[in-house]
């Protein structure tokens, strides 16, 4: 026997059409969905109280994986090269109760080789209700790209408050630079001079650079 218990977070949604039920198993993190044909299939009518039994044999379309190859190869797994079981190897039970204005569906999906399923949960008819919780999860993802493009262009903006930082910090080291080119300049053009006094002066280079000085 397997067990499926669907936890509250979830829900079952349930459409049911003459020759088709589609149940989907729809939840925040997945949606899984459990596709039965039924040939002849009609839900029977609403009753006036709280419970709601449906008991339907009915053909059930189900295409098993095939076991892999001997090589460890997996075998084709196309619809149309895998053949159905035969119908009366599966049962469907369908149970709805209401209780406290929530529906509840049980469905029991009897293999007649022994297994036998049930899934049960919520039952979720408004499609309001999925489409409000999509556009919540579509607003929180939202919320974390805005925030994160928001981080993205606070950096941007740290990089290029450092950039004019460094400009105006190469700015002043290039303004000292300049001054020093000027100051080496100045030296090189005294000490010219200095030695241009001296080659033509009797007195000695100290006296006149100190002349120099003094004058």
């Amino acid at each position: 026997m397997q067990m499926v218990d669907i936890p509250s977070n979830e829900g079952l949604i349930v459409d049911d059409e003459p020759n088709y039920m589609s149940i989907a198993l729809y939840s925040k993190a997945s949606t899984r969905t459990l596709n039965i044909d039924l040939d002849d299939y009609s839900p029977s009518p609403k009753k006036e109280s709280q419970e709601h039994d449906v008991n339907q044999e009915a053909k059930f379309s189900y295409f098993p994986p095939h076991p892999p190859h001997d090589d460890g190869t997996p075998e084709d797994t196309d619809e149309t090269n895998i053949s159905e079981p035969k119908p009366e190897r599966i049962r469907l039970t369908a149970q709805m109760t209401t209780d406290a204005q929530v529906k509840k569906l049980k469905i029991t999906i009897e293999d007649f080789n022994g297994t036998t399923t049930y899934i049960k949960g919520q039952v979720i008819r408004n499609m309001r209700q999925i489409e409000t919780l999509d556009l919540k999860i579509q607003n929180t993802i939202e919320d974390h790209l805005s925030l994160m493009y928001q981080k993205i262009d606070d950096f941007l903006q740290s990089l290029s408050n450092l950039d004019s930082v460094y400009e105006a910090k190469l700015d002043h080291l290039q303004s000292n630079i300049t001054a020093q080119d000027r100051y080496i300049a100045t030296l090189e053009k005294s000490v010219a001079e200095f030695s241009k006094a001296s080659e033509s002066s009797s007195t000695t280079p100290f006296q006149a650079f100190r002349e120099k000085v003094q004058c």
